[in-house]
């Protein structure tokens, strides 16, 4: 019965080593760079001596001591390739046991023999010499000075349990004999040896310097999941696999995304997990994942060396977007707007506000070289066949003909980053710009900015020291000038009460007053994330401009009194149109002549009174108590007036 269990014993650790011999070994791309990093495992070793180099081989016939080859085989051409241990390929491995103390032995996997510590003369002289498992003359070694070849980290290598002349006071090191590279055992074949002496940095030199490739067998990879996430939302996740031991691999990031990899080696327990990556947006846009409550932004596109940049506007009589560089100013009109739907990992969908459901897409053919005249433009439309809707940004890439724009970034196809969406005359002479593509140059394309800042400046009137304007749009803006706030009005027997907006946000579609109380010559704009509280009154407006030539008597437009230039208000309209983006109040009946404005529900209109009212309190409207009220508004005893 017991000589039953040792025959299966037997058996099942050869079946273990016919296991572990058939199981793939990945070599790594380049050796060990420390001391520290030789472990216990399977190599390449790459040898270094008299000014060659090769693979250290087992040949499969020789005379003991012409056994440990280097052969021509280069390093390179293993590193990163799969490896099954038989064969040809088994006599490149070699198996390391480091010990306790640090030194290591050196174990041929294809023969399953050690180098000695016995030389062909001696301990520690001339050629290294076999020996099999548990012989007492096995070498042990300790990597010495590290030196790099061509970029390459090579060690010099000592023996640790034997010297070159016996009485330890002179240690070995490996060295090679012979002159040519190669896989035949002979005397002129390259082959380790011991010797005394080192000189690391001399190429000539027999000392031997080794650069150990690390080998990783199937067995000791684990698989996992990286689960990029933001704001704790999964983006996407990602297999990836390593060998147990090592860092864990890099994350795939596209740009503007910054990440974290796990910290320290990958364990055994990693097999199966899931690694949730937190991925911190820095791009220059905020981006919504449905097109409910998107941020829109104004948009250019161009080089830095092109001056003022071109605006990046829907025309729905184009089936292309124009960039010439004359039109460069922004409008208050959705077309100058568009809003990023995506995310950074899956794309992002470019809408523009004008047109409902109207986003950029493309053809995903380039029509001829570099795409010049391949266009995309902007569509409500189901997607044709071969086009593209989703979009990647990329950094800046600043060519040699370009300078960088703060704030810049590149845009191109998602998944096809050599489309880059870029700026492109179509005549032969470069005129009639467009955007198009460029996919053969250096850089990323042209360059695109966003924002939210750029909407044109409101000019205000003054009268008597106090600024005002009208203005009326159909989506929210914010007034971000300090001095001046926002009124809407509501008609009130014979007035027109005024709410002030707290938030100074112009909600869409409410007619607005804008007041400075110091003689501002303009109120600057934004686009506002923000719906606004501002309720809607009885003040209207129009976007484009409009006619009321036969209507006249039913329009109150923002204005002075006719017989009272102090006085304003809404009143009659001397010309047949209202401008774009300006507020006034429809009355169906035509019978009203003016409205003066009253503020808080504690005047009816704007008082008049004179300048030398003896009232006793007196405040300006930034609070401040003053002896004499001048022209203009002033809070007389709890209530506003307004001095001619």
């Amino acid at each position: 019965m017991r000589k039953i269990t040792f025959l299966m014993g037997l058996l099942l650790s050869f079946l273990g080593a016919a296991q572990i011999s058939a199981q793939n070994f990945t070599c790594s791309t380049s050796p060990i760079s420390a001391k520290a990093e030789l472990t216990s495992g399977r190599y390449l070793i790459s040898v270094f001596s008299n000014g060659k180099e090769g693979l250290l081989y087992w040949p499969s016939s020789g005379s003991d001591g012409l056994r440990f080859l280097v052969s021509g085989t280069q390093a390179s051409s293993k590193t990163g390739t799969t490896m099954t241990a038989s064969g040809t390929n088994a006599q490149y491995m070699w198996d390391i046991v480091v010990k306790e103390n640090g030194s290591f032995t050196i174990q041929s996997v294809s023969s399953s023999q050690y180098t000695s510590k016995i030389g062909a003369q001696a301990e520690g002289r001339h050629n290294a010499k076999s020996v099999s498992a548990g012989d007492v003359n096995i070498g042990e070694y300790q990597l010495q000075t590290l030196v790099d070849f061509s970029g390459i980290p090579h060690f010099t290598v000592k023996m640790t349990n034997g010297t070159f002349n016996g009485d330890g006071s002179t240690p070995t090191f490996f060295h090679c004999n012979g002159s040519n590279l190669g896989t035949s055992a002979n005397d002129n074949t390259l082959h380790l040896s011991y010797w005394e002496g080192e000189a690391p940095n001399t190429n000539s030199v027999s000392c031997a310097r080794m650069a150990f490739y690390r080998l990783r067998g199937d067995t000791e990879l684990a698989s996992f999941t990286y689960d990029y996430q933001i704001n704790g939302v999964s983006m996407k996740t990602e297999a990836k696999t390593g060998y147990i031991g090592t860092a864990f691999p890099d994350l795939t990031l596209p740009a503007f995304c910054a990440a974290t990899k796990p910290e320290g080696n990958i364990s055994e327990e990693d097999n199966g997990a899931i690694k949730v990556i937190n991925v911190n947006w820095s791009g220059p846009f905020e981006y919504t994942s449905t097109i409910d409550g998107a941020k829109w932004y104004l948009m250019t596109l161009a080089k830095a060396n092109n001056g003022n940049l071109p605006v990046v506007r829907y025309n729905p009589s184009n089936n292309y977007i124009t960039l010439e560089q004359e039109d460069n100013t922004f409008t208050y009109a959705k077309n100058d707007q568009w809003a990023f739907v995506g995310n950074p990992f899956a794309g992002f969908k470019i809408y523009n506000r004008a047109l409902e459901n109207g986003r950029l897409i493309s053809s995903t053919t380039m029509s001829d070289a570099q795409g010049k005249t391949t266009c995309p433009y902007v569509s409500a439309n189901e997607l044709p066949t071969g086009y593209t809707e989703t979009w990647d940004i990329y950094t800046q890439s600043v060519g040699t003909t370009q300078t960088e724009i703060p704030g810049g970034f590149a845009i191109g196809q998602h998944g096809t980053p050599a489309n880059k969406l870029n700026r492109r005359g179509q005549n032969p002479d470069g005129s009639n710009y467009r955007m198009a593509y460029w996919t053969g140059g250096s850089d990323n394309g042209s360059t695109f900015t966003v924002s939210q800042t750029s909407l044109p400046d409101i000019t205000l009137h003054e009268v008597d020291g106090t600024s005002y304007a009208s203005f009326y749009v159909d989506y929210p803006v914010k007034v971000e000038s300090a001095e001046v706030k926002v009124y809407t009005g509501t008609i009130n027997s014979g007035r027109l009460d005024m709410t002030v907006a707290d938030d100074k946000i112009i909600p869409a579609n409410v007619g607005v007053v804008l007041i400075s109380e110091t003689p501002a010559t303009t109120a600057e704009l934004s686009i506002s994330n923000a719906a606004g509280a501002l309720t809607a009154g009885d003040l209207t407006g129009t976007i484009t401009g409009q006619d009321i030539t036969d209507s006249q008597n039913y329009y109150l437009v923002l204005g002075r009194a006719t017989d009272d230039q102090h006085a304003v208000g809404f009143y009659r309209p001397t010309g047949n149109s209202i401008p774009g983006n300006r507020a006034f109040i429809y009355l169906a009946g035509g019978s009203v002549q003016g409205l003066a404005f009253n503020f808080d529900g504690e005047t009816t209109g704007i008082n008049t009174i004179s300048a030398s009212t003896n009232k006793q309190e007196i405040y300006d409207l930034s609070g401040r108590r003053v002896m004499k009220a001048n022209k203009g508004l002033y809070i007389i005893n709890g209530k506003k007036c307004f001095i001619k």
